[in-house]
């Protein structure tokens, strides 16, 4: 019951969040961003779902470590079920808190050496059970001895997993998720004019959907 009102104020805010929409600044040209005109609203909002989060999280790995009954077969894969679409509204919460952050200017940026290969494993274990109840077979092609990055783990960590997220959400069951991690060097540019050659750590993550339509690719 608290899952389920868990849930549906989730998609109360995410309405919300919508309709918060900042208009484009025509001006500059600029492109269309996405603000909400309160912050701390929000956040506010968010701390009062994680309340009854918090409460659905503590029973379910109670029932999971079996504290409270032996679990038959059946059960526990409910269970684990229940675990990974609350752990996926937990991760949810911390995306619009992200993007309140971000809006304010107050996101905490922590830059650091980072370990991509090590990510990409994380964020795979994670989405384990979600990506065998689809039948989705994982292919990884990751180049071995790959330099640490420098860059926000959490922010990189976030990037990944919505990558693999969407590659879950497109993909059709019991067909495949390739993930690439290679070093390369790209030609980038950091002006929109000047383009330099940087030495690069490149990561894909290809599904078998039906890509992105023609008239959304710009």
């Amino acid at each position: 019951q608290q899952l389920n009102q868990a849930q549906t104020r989730l998609s109360g805010l995410e309405n919300e969040l919508e309709a918060l929409r900042v208009r484009t600044d025509n001006s500059n040209g600029a492109p269309p961003r996405y603000r909400p005109e309160n912050a701390d609203l929000l956040l506010g909002l968010v701390q009062e779902l994680r309340t009854p989060m918090t409460s659905v999280i503590g029973y379910v790995d109670l029932l999971l470590g079996e504290s409270a009954g032996i679990l038959g077969e059946m059960q526990r894969k409910f269970m684990q079920r229940v675990s990974t679409n609350i752990k996926r509204l937990n991760s949810m919460l911390d995306d619009l808190v992200h993007v309140a952050e971000l809006d304010a200017g107050t996101f905490p940026f922590k830059p650091a050496r980072v370990d991509v290969t090590n990510l990409i494993e994380e964020a795979i274990t994670a989405a384990s059970i979600q990506f065998r109840e689809k039948g989705l077979a994982i292919n990884l092609n990751l180049e071995e001895n790959l330099p640490l990055i420098h860059g926000d783990k959490d922010a990189i960590t976030q990037v990944i997993w919505q990558l693999l997220t969407n590659a879950y959400l497109v993909s059709m069951p019991n067909s495949e998720v390739t993930i690439t991690a290679k070093r390369e060097n790209f030609s980038l540019s950091s002006d929109g004019e000047n383009v330099e050659v940087h030495d690069c750590v490149y990561v894909a993550v290809q599904d078998r959907g039906g890509g992105i339509a023609l008239e959304d690719e710009p």
